[in-house]
Parts: C-alpha cells; sequence; structure tokens
C-alpha cells in the first residue's frame, strides 16, 4: 500500500494515480480478508491484545489513506507526503511492530505443540514396546509351562514301558488330568496292574503244582 502510495506522489499523473487508488483499495480488501481468517485461529490473550491494537491502528490508517490520496489527487502533494511520511507511517510501524509480536508468537506456539506432539508420540512408542516385551515374556514363560505340562507325563509313561519290559509292574503313573495324557496314564496303569495280577496268579498256580498259565 504505502509503495503504491509513493508511486502516486512520484507520478503525479492523473491517469495512473487513479490507478493507483484502485491498486491500493484492492490490497486494503486483501488485507482486511485476510485478518478477518487469522482472528478465526486466535486462542491466546496476548494475541487478541496484539490483533485489536492492529485493528485499531489499521482503522486510524485507512483514514489517512483516504487523506493521502485525495491530496494526491487535488495535487495537494506537499502536504500528502506530509501526511504519508508523519501520521501515516507512525500507524505502519506500529501495525508491523505487532504483526511481527503475532508472528513469532504463532511460531512459539507451533513449536510447543510440535515439541508435544513428539513427547506424546515418544511416551506412545515406550508403551507399546513395553505392552510386546511383556507379551514375549508371556508367551515364554507359557510356552516352557505348556512343554512341562506334556513332556514331563510323557517321560513318566517312556520310562514305565521300560521298567514293564525288564519286568518290574510296580511303578503306577498316577497321573489324574482330564485330557489325552491322563487317559494314556490311565490306560497304562490299569495295563500294569493286569499284568501283575496275571504274573502272580500264574506265579500261584505253578507253586500249587498247575502248570497250566493263562
Amino acid at each position: 500500500i504505502r509503495v503504491n502510495l509513493r508511486e502516486m506522489l512520484i507520478s503525479q499523473n492523473d491517469q495512473e494515480m487513479k490507478a493507483y487508488v484502485e491498486r491500493i483499495d484492492e490490497l486494503s480488501g486483501t488485507l482486511s480478508s485476510n485478518l478477518t481468517s487469522f482472528e478465526k485461529t486466535i486462542h491466546s490473550k496476548e494475541i487478541r491484545d496484539k490483533y485489536d491494537e492492529i485493528i485499531k491502528d489499521l482503522k486510524k490508517y485507512n483514514s489517512d489513506i483516504d487523506n493521502i490520496e485525495q491530496l494526491f489527487l487535488d495535487k495537494k502533494f506537499d502536504e500528502g507526503k506530509n501526511l504519508l511520511y508523519g501520521e501515516a507511517e507512525t500507524y505502519v510501524t506500529k501495525i508491523k511492530d505487532n504483526m511481527d509480536f503475532i508472528v513469532e508468537a504463532k511460531t512459539t506456539q507451533a513449536k510447543d505443540k510440535a515439541n508435544q506432539n513428539s513427547s506424546s508420540a515418544s511416551s506412545a512408542i515406550m508403551v507399546m514396546i513395553v505392552i510386546i516385551a511383556i507379551s514375549i515374556i508371556i508367551s515364554i514363560i507359557l510356552g516352557f509351562w505348556i512343554s512341562g505340562v506334556i513332556t514331563k507325563p510323557l517321560k513318566k509313561v517312556v520310562e514305565m514301558i521300560n521298567e514293564m519290559k525288564s519286568g518290574i509292574l510296580t511303578k503306577r503313573l498316577n497321573i489324574n488330568t482330564n485330557d489325552e495324557i491322563g487317559d494314556i496314564a490311565k490306560a497304562m496303569d490299569e495295563m500294569a496292574d493286569n499284568l501283575r495280577d496275571n504274573v502272580v496268579n500264574n506265579m500261584k498256580k505253578i507253586s500249587e503244582g498247575d502248570l497250566n498259565i493263562s
């Protein structure tokens, strides 16, 4: 906007100055629209206060712009120049300083938000790692436990069969679980009982002189 006002002062041509006025009006409308959109993003009091100061100074600056344009169009270039580089320049400086403050504050807020998100993400990753580690440990423990539940009874079955092959019929598994291992153990114990009974009966018959062994 200031550039176009300066161009008006340099040109001092009626047609060109009117073109610059139209350009200034267009830029002022764009600035106003952008500020209205930006207002919706304000969430802190300090930025709200600076924004309100900008709006207040901008109204005064726009009034000065209208006066400067009219003075230039009326060929009162010295008066317009004094206003342009005097009061109007003061408002421009104040508006710029407040805008710089808002930009810096917004940048700081964005960095803080990014750091917060990064911290949250790191915490979430750490929780996931801990959960995975615990799951692995539990899986290993369950694996050993299940292996023990199956392997130990099977070892007892093998040991009993080996003893039975050697003629030892006194060993019993005594496994009372309600599963396939328990069924095998019961069958082995019953078989050992039957074999023992048959051997005892046959030995008794032999001792009595009965050689009809079943």
